[in-house]
């Protein structure tokens, strides 16, 4: 079995994406500072993978995730909330859209999707 997998880092607030044979010997390599992309952001800590067949499977779904469009999905579908807002934190405003208060990037200057805009009351603490 092959990982394509996401971490975060508390430290600085960032996320990796990788892929490995081994994820719980992979993690320990990050949190270990053995990886030169990942050793500045110790502690690491996983918060999505997910199982291939192979090892191109898991390779083109780790790159697939480091696109644009695919970081979009990251951030939608496999991260919780309290890590996006973290990750994004100083990067928006909150603002009020069709009477409901939500996150908006202040240099998008249209957007037709409501369903863009993440709730705001998801981030309240």
């Amino acid at each position: 079995m092959n990982y394509a997998y996401i971490l975060y880092s508390s430290s600085t607030k960032k996320l990796y994406t990788g892929y490995t044979p081994d994820i719980k010997h992979r993690l320990a390599q990050h949190n270990a500072g053995q990886n030169q992309s990942t050793k500045h952001g110790v502690p690491w800590r996983l918060v999505w993978y997910s199982g291939f067949e192979n090892k191109k499977k898991a390779i083109d779904f780790e790159q697939y995730l480091k696109s644009g469009s695919g970081k979009a999905f990251l951030y939608k579908r496999f991260v919780d909330d309290e890590v996006v807002y973290k990750y994004f934190e100083g990067w928006w405003e909150v603002k009020e859209i069709n009477g409901e208060l939500k996150l908006w990037w202040p240099d998008i200057k249209e957007v037709k999707d409501p369903n863009f805009f993440w709730p705001y009351a998801d981030f309240k603490e």
